[in-house]
Formats: C-alpha cells, sequence, structure tokens
C-alpha cells in the first residue's frame, strides 16, 4: 500500500507541469531571433565576399553553429514549458535587411548603425 502511494505521488507530480517563466522564454526568443538574423547576415557576407572554397567553408562552420544555438533553444523553450515556435525558422525572411546592412557598412554610410539594429529588422514573408 505504501509503494503505491509513492508511485501515485510520483505519478501526480510528473505530470503537474511548471508555469512558464516570462522572463526565461523571452530570453530564449531574443536568443532565436538574433541568430537568425545573424545567420542571414552572415550568408549575405558571403555571398558578396567570399574569395574562396575555404572562407566559404569558415562561414558555413559559423552558419552551423548558430543553428545549434537556435536548436538548443528551442529544446529549451520545450523544457521550460515556453510557446514554441509555430512559424519556420528561416534566415533568408531577413536577406533584405541584413543586404541594405552590409551595403550601409561596405559604403560607410551614417545610417549604417540604424540600418544594422537587429531590433529593427522587419523581415519579408517568402
Amino acid at each position: 500500500m505504501r509503494l503505491f502511494a509513492i508511485v501515485l505521488l510520483a505519478t501526480l507530480l510528473s505530470s503537474c507541469a511548471k508555469a512558464p517563466d516570462p522572463a526565461v522564454c523571452a530570453s530564449l526568443d531574443r536568443t532565436i531571433d538574433h541568430n537568425i538574423k545573424k545567420i542571414a547576415l552572415t550568408l549575405v557576407e558571403g555571398e558578396i565576399s567570399d574569395k574562396g572554397a575555404m572562407q566559404q567553408a569558415a562561414r558555413y562552420t559559423m552558419v552551423s553553429s548558430r543553428l545549434q544555438v537556435i536548436a538548443t533553444n528551442v529544446e529549451l523553450q520545450s523544457k521550460n514549458n515556453c510557446q514554441v515556435r509555430q512559424a519556420p525558422i528561416d534566415p533568408l525572411v531577413y536577406e533584405d535587411d541584413a543586404m541594405k546592412c552590409f551595403s550601409a557598412t561596405l559604403s560607410q554610410k551614417p545610417e549604417v548603425t540604424s540600418l544594422c539594429e537587429f531590433k529593427s529588422w522587419k523581415g519579408n514573408a517568402k
């Protein structure tokens, strides 16, 4: 009987989902967004400035690392009972924003700071 009570209590406790912490969920979401935008910028930089296979390989390694960070944070969202994204994670949505940022950086335009501020990137659904 005592064993049954322990098993029942353990089952009840494991089925109780912990309420998500809004600060944790927001932090995870910001990290995912930041990495998606960094990948977009990295890909645009590579299209324009990579001169050879070694540069491309290094750039793809950086992209792969950022994708790993995104995957880890999506998993953490799930484990923390946060709302997991329902939309695809697609860096190409920010391709135009990344191109404007990179172009402004190359031409040293005064608006480079505002164009490269990730918070202002809106993206475009493709």
